[in-house]
């Protein structure tokens, strides 16, 4: 029965064939993605031992031959490529090995089913002579089997090293809880406020060294515009104040990481800048006489005999705690002697209306003024016009 073997060096254009073996072929597995290439030869037959192709030539193959890969990469990790003088078949068997079922295994190109994480590896407990351990060396072994058209089968075992790569880290912002419930539509609850706390964070995959962070925040008039220092803002945590509203905010820190010192990292500019905190809606209030705001009394004259559009004393205002704009109305009763400015709550006269006192007396009227907010919040006043 032939044997399997691996190589390893630079590309050769010759191959193994023993004196007298009628029926020998060979298999090559070359190493992809600009690693040294890798050379493993599968013999198929009779007499062949276990041999390595190096630079120097054939030489016996040792058990410790291992791929190495970069984390984060996709493409194949070696392809097994058959050549026969003789033309001789085979069919590639199911890959085997303890995780085997972390690769695919497609007409002789092996590749992992996701790309690898040297901090997070998935290998598990290796056997035989193996030292891997779950979690713990990245080393990842499978056996790879051909059989030929005579029943000849052939294996190899195959061990990938997974190599760290340096990662550059990420700094995201962490708005939490925010908003008070009145923002702007698209803005409530993704957007910062004064007083909300928010918080930088810094994920890099190649552990970061804690106590050697720096952090600043900067704050930019303007999504595309510069950014400058907020002074005083040096920690991983910020507090927008009155001061950052409609400004956009973003953070920075200097670091060092098991791969070494004198990192940075820019986060991205917040989505929103920083938001007027908004008090809730209050409804209008209309003030008594004397000045005070809990009565909603007032009274008003105008002469008899008095002509359209004549102004029955002062507007009657309301205030509103919000500064909203308000709108005054008067009862459909009222409606019929007198107007109302819509604007400041001044009534006036109506066409049509006669003011007359009775023998030489005093005639009184009596109208309700009602002021209402754009929130529908409203209140009313009663107006004794005499």
């Amino acid at each position: 029965m032939g044997a399997l073997a691996s190589g390893l060096g630079r590309r050769s254009s010759s191959h193994y064939s023993p004196t007298g073996s009628p029926n020998s072929h060979s298999l090559l597995a070359k190493r992809q993605g600009g690693f040294p290439i890798l050379y493993i030869t599968i013999f198929a037959t009779l007499c062949l031992s276990l041999l390595l192709l190096t630079n120097g030539g054939l030489v016996q193959a040792q058990d410790d031959d291992t791929i190495e890969y970069a984390e984060g990469r996709m493409d194949a990790v070696v392809t097994f490529t058959t050549s026969d003088p003789e033309g001789d078949s085979h069919q590639w068997m199911a890959l085997t090995g303890t995780d085997s079922l972390l690769f695919d295994f497609d007409n002789g190109v092996l590749s992992f089913k996701e790309s690898p994480d040297y901090e997070m590896p998935g290998d598990v407990a290796g056997t035989g002579d193996s030292t891997a351990v779950v979690g713990d060396n990245n080393v990842y072994e499978v056996t790879v089997a051909a059989i030929d058209a005579n029943g000849n089968r052939k294996t190899q075992e195959v061990k990938v090293r997974v190599t760290n790569v340096e990662e550059a880290g990420k700094v995201t912002l962490d708005l939490g809880t925010i908003g008070n419930g009145n923002a702007e539509d698209g803005v409530k609850g993704i957007a910062p406020y004064p007083g909300t706390k928010l918080t930088a964070i810094l994920v890099d995959e190649d552990n970061v060294v804690t106590d050697s962070q720096e952090w600043q925040w900067y704050r930019s008039k303007s999504k595309g515009g510069s950014f400058t220092e907020i002074d005083e803002a040096d920690d991983a945590s910020y507090t927008p104040t009155q001061n950052d509203v409609t400004y956009y905010l973003r953070a920075s820190v200097a670091y060092d990481d098991e791969e070494g010192e004198g990192k940075s990292q820019m986060s991205e500019r917040s989505e929103y800048a920083v938001q007027p905190i908004k008090q809730p809606n209050s409804p209008p209030v209309f003030p008594d006489e004397d000045g005070a705001t809990s009565g909603s009394q007032a009274t008003r004259s105008v002469e008899e005999g008095s002509r359209e559009g004549r102004n029955v004393g002062a507007p009657v205002e309301a205030t509103d705690a919000n500064g909203d704009v308000l709108t005054y109305s008067l009862d459909d009763t009222s409606a019929d002697t007198f107007d109302i400015d819509t604007a400041d709550g001044q009534i006036k006269t109506k066409k049509g209306a006669t003011l007359n006192a009775d023998d030489g007396g005093t005639t009184t009227y009596t109208a309700t003024v009602t002021a209402t907010d754009p929130g529908g919040q409203s209140a009313a006043s009663t107006v004794t016009i005499t």
